[in-house]
Formats: C-alpha cells, structure tokens, sequence
C-alpha cells in the first residue's frame, strides 16, 4: 500500500513540475480534502446530476490546472 502511495505522489509531483505550478502534492491533497461533491436525482424525470461543490478560488483554480469539470448530467 505505501508504495502505491508513493507511486501515485511522485505522479501528482510530476504533473504539478510539467504544469508549472508552485503547488506541493501534499498542498494539492488538502485542498482536494475540501472539495465535496453533490448528486441530484430529479423526481419526475429520475434524471441524476452530480456536481462538484466549489467554495473558494483555491479549489476553482486546482480544477482549472487539471481541467477538471464542474458537473454534468450523468444519465
């Protein structure tokens, strides 16, 4: 388990060096730890919805470097 640990921090490091940004992957861990995500299943059409849940510019902008969407209908 630690190793695939290791594996994937060495990773996110990589992309973090390739994007340019001054982020640590342990920095990048934090903020993910604070992004919540929300699904939405509508009564009448049981379509589902599932959106991130966004709360600062800090959380926008990881999203923004890894170009990670905000939500979209799943069904």
């Amino acid at each position: 388990m630690s190793f695939l640990i290791c594996v994937v921090c060495k990773n996110l490091e990589r992309q973090l060096k390739e994007k340019k940004s001054e982020l640590s992957p342990e920095k990048v861990i934090g903020i993910l730890k604070t992004i919540y995500s929300l699904t939405i299943i509508t009564r009448y059409s049981n379509s589902t919805y599932t959106r991130l849940l966004i709360k600062n510019d800090e959380q926008a902008n990881l999203l923004e470097l890894f170009k990670v969407g905000f939500g979209c209908p799943d069904a």
